[in-house]
């Protein structure tokens, strides 16, 4: 074992005594630390399996966005496919006399003076 593990386990073994002691453990019934396996040489990270847990976390990433544009497209395009199409105001719609800019004033539009076309 390294230094530093036989210090913790050391003092590990003092704490536990002293709180068993305090719980008032009978000393044949206190619990004792031992080591199941000693310490190993320490080994690098496997490399291969963190850059595929990154590879797939992005491909996740980037497929659950595709999948949110694709369905909001969709649900878009549905929902206006239901509405609706608003119809052109013909001559049959209006008034002797007025164009088509003052009939759609009665239903609280404002027409236009710029004689631009108002493709509402």
């Amino acid at each position: 074992m390294t230094k530093t593990l036989e210090l913790v386990a050391a003092q590990a073994e003092v704490t536990l005594r002293t709180l068993q002691q305090q719980a008032r453990v009978p000393e044949d019934q206190m619990v004792t630390p031992f080591v199941v396996t000693p310490p190993g040489t320490p080994v690098a990270a496997m490399p291969t399996r963190t850059r595929s847990t990154l590879a797939i976390l992005a491909a996740g990433t980037g497929l659950s966005i595709v999948v949110t544009v694709l369905a909001d497209i969709l649900l878009t395009r549905l929902r206006s496919a239901r509405q609706k199409p608003v119809r052109p105001s013909t001559s049959a719609n209006r008034r002797d006399g007025e164009s088509a800019y003052t009939a759609d004033a009665g239903r609280g539009r404002e027409p236009s003076d710029d004689g631009a076309v108002d493709a509402r």
